[in-house]
């Protein structure tokens, strides 16, 4: 045993770790600490944006809602109209066919 070469690297190997496992531990976790900070700090940024994005949608939406009701008093107001200027209209033929309105105007 003593004789493979095998052994004696996995011994020197071990050793080398043993001595230089504070430095090497210090490297990768601090490497890893910055890293789940960086995370930590997106994830921080992600959810302020998303907070903000749905403000903006939730304020998008009311403006939806208030084009909505806009549209809608426009289109009775433009039916009320169409109504009163058919009511004329049959009003006039009435008028002018002396009372009598063809069929085929209603």
């Amino acid at each position: 045993m003593l004789a493979n070469p095998t052994f004696w690297i996995l011994i020197s190997f071990v050793v080398f770790v043993a001595l230089f496992w504070r430095r090497i531990s210090r490297m990768v976790f601090g490497a890893l600490d910055r890293r789940s900070e960086r995370i930590g700090t997106e994830i921080t940024e992600s959810e302020t944006l998303l907070a903000e994005a749905r403000a903006l949608y939730d304020e998008e939406l009311k403006h939806k809602a208030a084009a909505d009701r806009e549209i809608d008093a426009i289109l009775a107001e433009g039916r009320r109209v169409a109504r009163r200027i058919q009511d004329r209209a049959d009003r006039m033929i009435a008028e002018i066919t002396g009372g009598r309105v063809p069929q085929t105007l209603h």
